[in-house]
């Protein structure tokens, strides 16, 4: 009878523990999950805050009359350079010689732990060809070096070579007018998931209809470039600022 009743006590004791364990690791995974959770949402509200906000006002800001395409963020940097240098006349003097350095690049990239793997590839390969827009525009500005000993053969040379620079830098040019596209596509599109899932205004949306048009004109301006004689006067013609 002792015993019986010593053995179902103990049997008690072992139940009651086994809850108590039980309902502390259901509580603890259920901790976890919520810690995860709550960090997965933080980290989100990081990217989309500190990295894709300030990307959508920057294309706000660089828009054109004929939309957002990447002449229009070529021409505002080019006035900015020339806006720096005015007051300076050694600066001034030199930079129209400054080469393009994309700011839509180079936020990207100084930011990258927050990029997805899309738009980091995109990236790549915009700005493997963004700066060639800098030297078609002013291939004009860099003559050809000649020498006055130099042979026939040599200065044949020399102006084939100059061609074959030239050419890569327009048809390059014509690659970052249509890379532009897709890239800042990509920002817009993650901007909007980020937004969704964070239960936010879509501040992008607007955008949408900017780069709409900014494709339309810069379709129409490759066309005038493929076609045309005149690639680098072409270019110039449809920016506005005193530097190019």
């Amino acid at each position: 009878m002792i015993i019986g009743v010593a053995i179902s006590n103990l049997t008690g004791t072992l139940i009651t523990s086994s809850v108590a364990l039980l309902s502390v690791l259901v509580t603890y995974r259920l901790g976890v999950t919520a810690h995860k959770r709550e960090l997965a949402t933080d980290y989100k509200a990081e990217r989309y805050n500190e990295f894709y906000l300030p990307l959508i006002k920057f294309l706000y800001y660089q828009a054109d009359e004929n939309g957002l395409h990447l002449l229009a963020l070529y021409d505002r940097q080019r006035q900015s350079i020339y806006l720096e240098s005015f007051n300076d006349p050694k600066k001034h003097d030199t930079a129209k010689f400054k080469p393009y350095s994309d700011e839509l690049v180079n936020f990207i990239m100084n930011n990258m732990k927050f990029a997805s793997p899309e738009l980091l590839r995109l990236c790549l390969d915009y700005s493997n060809v963004v700066q060639s827009v800098y030297w078609s525009t002013n291939f004009s500005l860099y003559p050809e070096y000649s020498s006055p000993d130099a042979t026939d053969e040599v200065k044949e040379l020399r102006k084939r070579i100059n061609n074959d620079v030239k050419n890569k830098y327009e048809n390059d040019t014509i690659l970052a007018l249509q890379r532009f596209f897709p890239l800042v596509t990509e920002i817009l599109e993650e901007s909007e998931r980020l937004a969704k899932e964070l239960q936010q205004e879509n501040t992008s949306q607007p955008l949408r209809s900017s780069l709409k048009s900014g494709r339309e004109f810069s379709d129409r301006l490759i066309t005038q470039l493929q076609e045309g004689q005149e690639f680098e006067l072409t270019l110039r013609r449809n920016l506005h600022g005193p530097l190019y």
